[in-house]
């Protein structure tokens, strides 16, 4: 007789089973066209030397992130992705180095989503870069960023400025003060938001059951 009455005094959660909590992190692959400048510089017996040089390149990778949402605005996530950039010819005319420069790109980010009411989701995000050489007389170095982002459902459409400064440039032949920009535009794709991909992705667990 007491067991209609104990079954109600319950938690839901305890008769029913319970729903798989949100997942915190998702994938993405991204890839994306990247302008790069150079200013090499140097001080001479007579006065002060400047030459800038330009190229273009492209990047492709992927990464995890965190979840937003308008109670959660505040994200983090890292990728992997290869960066390869090709400089004009005036580089290897007037420093006597290679051209072209490929590196393994390493980036912790933070993002924040700004909380409107719209379709579209948009984002600022700011993120340290550490490149790693994987060409021929190169160098390793580190970049500080910052990006606009515009999503919408699966996809994210993002316009950057990437820059970094240091005492020599990533060709191992120059030894002159180097700062460089870099501005990018790339997308981002979350493959998992795909409804495809989710049922694909749930069908080996459900055969396993």
């Amino acid at each position: 007789m007491l067991l209609p009455v104990l079954s109600m005094a319950q938690p839901a959660g305890v008769l029913a089973p319970q729903s798989a909590s949100p997942k915190l992190l998702e994938g993405f692959a991204q890839a994306g066209y990247v302008h790069e400048l150079w200013v090499l510089s140097s001080q001479l017996s007579y006065g002060y030397s400047s030459l800038s040089y330009t190229g273009n390149g492209f990047y492709a990778g992927g990464g995890l992130r965190s979840r937003t949402n308008a109670n959660r605005p505040l994200g983090f996530g890292l990728s992997l992705d290869y960066l390869q950039y090709n400089m004009d010819k005036t580089l290897s005319a007037n420093e006597g180095v290679q051209r072209k420069y490929a590196f393994a790109r390493f980036t912790p980010m933070v993002y924040y989503m700004f909380p409107i009411k719209s379709a579209f989701s948009i984002s600022a995000r700011g993120d340290i870069a550490l490149l790693a050489p994987i060409g021929n007389n190169e160098r390793g170095y580190a970049q500080l960023g910052l990006k606009g982002c515009v999503g919408y459902k699966q996809y994210e459409l993002n316009l950057g400025l990437n820059f970094s400064q240091r005492n020599n440039s990533p060709a191992t032949a120059t030894y002159s003060k180097w700062r460089e920009q870099t501005f990018t535009l790339g997308l981002v794709c979350f493959p998992y938001r795909f409804a495809v991909v989710r049922s694909a992705a749930k069908k080996p667990s459900k055969m396993h059951n």
